[in-house]
């Protein structure tokens, strides 16, 4: 991973407890690990997924130029990405 500098961070207690089963289970090595990873994660979504500023522009430009969604809420999209995943679900059982 390179040079490590150490930290302090303050969380919630259900956030600290989450991670420390996280960490129980063996979803990771460590909560440094995870920490790290999370971090890591997070700064990649903050580079536009890897896009130049122009490309996500231009994505962003034809999602707009595309007109309105079928959607109107975002509760009626979240509600149909549950439906889509109850469907996956049933379908690989």
């Amino acid at each position: 991973m390179g040079k490590m500098e150490q930290i302090t961070v303050g969380v919630p207690t259900d956030l600290a407890q989450a991670l420390s089963d996280a960490v129980a289970a063996g979803e990771f090595p460590s909560a440094d690990e995870a920490i790290a990873g999370f971090i890591s994660e997070w700064r990649a979504a903050r580079e536009n997924f890897g896009l130049s500023n122009e490309q996500m522009r231009q994505l962003l430009d034809a999602g707009v130029a595309s007109g309105k969604g079928r959607f109107q809420t975002a509760d009626a999209i979240i509600a149909e990405a549950h439906r889509r995943s109850a469907e996956r679900r049933r379908a690989a059982e």
